[in-house]
This record gives structure tokens, C-alpha cells and sequence, in this order.
């Protein structure tokens, strides 16, 4: 079985949470993986700075959720997720 976080597998989601919101409060699993990131889809709350971990060349895509407001119903947020690993893309699901 390959590593969550081998390079070479393609088409995978990885969840992972923001923490408290400080980029120096990450867990090292978190900082790899956004590491290994084509895309990240994000909460609105997020930090920039975490954001800034993945690659530069990886997408950013906000969905907006922030505290009892969510501007992309969580329908949408899973089939933009699904969309993007089909096409082989390693997608971070950020939580705030």
C-alpha cells in the first residue's frame, strides 16, 4: 500500500485541519501533504500563510465557510472536490 503522502500516487484527497490557525501549529503529516498539493480547497477563515505551504503552482479555491455561513453548499464542495481527482489531482480539503 503506498504511502498517504507517496508523490507518485495520483487521484486522492487528503483531509486536513488548520488547527488553531497558526502555520507554526500545523502537525509536520499536515505540512507534507499540503506539500504534495495540485489543488486546495479551502474555508474562508484560513490563514494565508498555511496557504502558503502548497505548492506555488497549486490551485486555491476558497468555499467560503466560515462560522454558520457557507456560501457553497457542502453538495458542491464534495463534487468540485471529486471533479478535480479524476482528472489524477492530489486535493487538499483545508478546515479551518
Amino acid at each position: 500500500m503506498a504511502s498517504l503522502l507517496d508523490p507518485t500516487a495520483r487521484g486522492r484527497v487528503i483531509l486536513v485541519g488548520a488547527g488553531p490557525g497558526d502555520p507554526g501549529l500545523l502537525t509536520v503529516r499536515a505540512v507534507e501533504a499540503l506539500k504534495t498539493a495540485d489543488v486546495v480547497v479551502h474555508d474562508g477563515l484560513i490563514d494565508p500563510r498555511v496557504l502558503d505551504i502548497a505548492p506555488p503552482g497549486a490551485q486555491r479555491i476558497s468555499v467560503a465557510k466560515q462560522r454558520a455561513r457557507h456560501t457553497l453548499p457542502q453538495e458542491a464542495i464534495n463534487a468540485l472536490i471529486i471533479a478535480h481527482v479524476k482528472t489524477g489531482a492530489i486535493v487538499i480539503r483545508l478546515k479551518g
